[in-house]
Parts: structure tokens; C-alpha cells; sequence
């Protein structure tokens, strides 16, 4: 070969050099690591995603069970009369009804019905503590009473409790 045809056989420069090769290697090398890393922190985004969201879950269930101890310690439970009054005037705020069966009539105090349309509820406690309304929406102290909540029929997912009514034990 002549040296002018040598010349032209020259590499191109970039193509194959050795210097160039290795930083195209490094390069390729550096954004498969860098895919490889993003991968793994998607994959731990999607593991802790769903165990944040079951912690999250177990939070309001807790939460929840919580804020209807207040009631549900009543739900089965035979009290007193005493009790029953006193039940009335801790919750005259809560959004709930609270249905009283004293033998004689039902009356209902703070809603008067447990869809919670109405915070007119038909009984005063002081009516209930009154003797002189033997037949009608006295609360005898000395009686015993069984509780029960009632939950949302509507709805029924959440189970919302919207009342407690309170029965005269009779023996």
C-alpha cells in the first residue's frame, strides 16, 4: 500500500479509539446502573405504599373504636337508673339519640329520633327525675336498665352509632 492509501485508512477519530470505546462502556454502564437504582425505588415506593396504607387503615379503625367506647360499653349492659341520667347528661351534646323504655312509655332525649333530623328530643332529664311523672318519663334511680346502641341502617358500611336506648329490666 502506498502511503497516501495508508493515510485514507485511517480511523476516523471517535470510532474506534480505545479512550472513546471505554467512555461509550462507562456511559452505557452509568444509565443501566441509574434504570437498576430507579427500579429498586419504585419497587420499595410500591412495598411501603401498601404497608403505609395498611398502618393508615389500622390507625382509624383504632381511632374509631375509640371514639365509640364511650357507647359501647353500655351495648349488653345492665345500670341503673342513676346511670341511665347520668349517660344523658355527659352526652346532651353528642349527636345521638338516646331512647329511654321506662315500662310505661319510650322517650327520647338530646335527637329525637336516631336519624338525627331533630335535636328536639321530647324528654327533659329533669321530667325524668321527677316522681310525679310516675306513668310517663320518670327514670327510677333504684330500676335497672339494659343498654343497646343502635348503628346507621343507611349506612350500613360505616355502621354509625346514632342512638342508645335503655330498657327497664322488670325482674
Amino acid at each position: 500500500m502506498n502511503e497516501s492509501a495508508s493515510k485514507e485508512m485511517k480511523m476516523v477519530p471517535g470510532m474506534c479509539e480505545g479512550g472513546n470505546a471505554d467512555s461509550l462502556i462507562r456511559t452505557i454502564g452509568g444509565v443501566v446502573l441509574a434504570l437498576l437504582f430507579v427500579g429498586v425505588l419504585f419497587g420499595l415506593y410500591g412495598v411501603s405504599k401498601g404497608f403505609f396504607d395498611k398502618a393508615g387503615n389500622k390507625l382509624s379503625q383504632m381511632s374509631v373504636t375509640m371514639d365509640e367506647s364511650q357507647y359501647t360499653e353500655y351495648d349488653g349492659a345492665v345500670i341503673s337508673g342513676t346511670q341511665v341520667i347520668s349517660f344523658i347528661k355527659a352526652h346532651e351534646n353528642d349527636e345521638i339519640c338516646v331512647s329511654v323504655n321506662n315500662g310505661h312509655t319510650t322517650t327520647s332525649y338530646i335527637y329525637s329520633s336516631t336519624d338525627l333530623s331533630s335535636k328536639d328530643g321530647i324528654g327533659a332529664v329533669s321530667a325524668a327525675q321527677n316522681k310525679a311523672n310516675l306513668s310517663t318519663v320518670y327514670i327510677n334511680p333504684n330500676s335497672k336498665y339494659l343498654g343497646e346502641i343502635v348503628r346507621d341502617s343507611v349506612d350500613a358500611a360505616n355502621g354509625t352509632i346514632v342512638g342508645v336506648n335503655f330498657t327497664i329490666q322488670t325482674s
